[in-house]
């Protein structure tokens, strides 16, 4: 059954906002918000875990590292009008840019169509498990943990732009 596209319109005042790409609509059909989640660029934890209880199958769960420091990566597929859609997550890590431990959000990208051949071998509530003892790791190190001035700058720009626009932005003054 087609998902009706109208569903996934938000109003905030006057003006409505609906997904456009794929993947957008897939995490709203899945139970994201478009406004407060997906145009942030991030969802969060409860959102995220809905979307884990709604995947297809996982294609990725490993710590790993990208750009902005060493996350949990979680990789889901999700389906949207009969296609599956595949988008990696990550959170639980500390930002290294952000300079602050990231638990109650999870960023997230489209992924490329070959991810969705790969499947990890644990079930959701083994997935889960470990998530919710990651969590609470990273929650202890996080307690008295505060970011700089340059940390808080780079939050500003990324919630404004993005985290590769924050990026660009402050290696170009030269603050980076």
């Amino acid at each position: 059954m087609a998902e009706r596209e109208s569903e996934f319109i938000e109003k905030v005042g006057e003006v409505e906002f609906k997904p456009i790409l794929e993947f957008e609509k897939a995490l709203c059909a899945n139970g994201a918000s478009y406004v407060n989640e997906v145009l942030q660029n991030r969802v969060k934890h409860e959102t995220f875990l809905k979307l884990l209880d709604s995947a297809e199958f996982i294609y990725y769960f490993d710590e790993d590292r990208n750009l902005y420091g060493d996350f949990l990566f979680v990789g889901l597929a999700l389906r949207y009008n009969e296609k599956l859609i595949g988008v990696t997550f990550y959170g639980l890590g500390f930002h290294e840019f952000r300079e602050r431990y990231i638990t109650d959000y999870w960023f997230f990208y489209w992924a490329n169509d070959f991810e969705l051949e790969k499947r990890v071998n644990m079930s959701k509530e083994e997935i889960k498990r470990i998530i919710e003892q990651k969590r609470e790791e990273i929650k202890r190190l996080a307690k008295d943990h505060e970011p700089t001035e340059k940390g808080e700058l780079f939050t500003a720009i990324a919630d404004l732009t993005d985290e590769d626009g924050a990026y660009s932005i402050m290696e170009e003054m030269n603050i980076l």
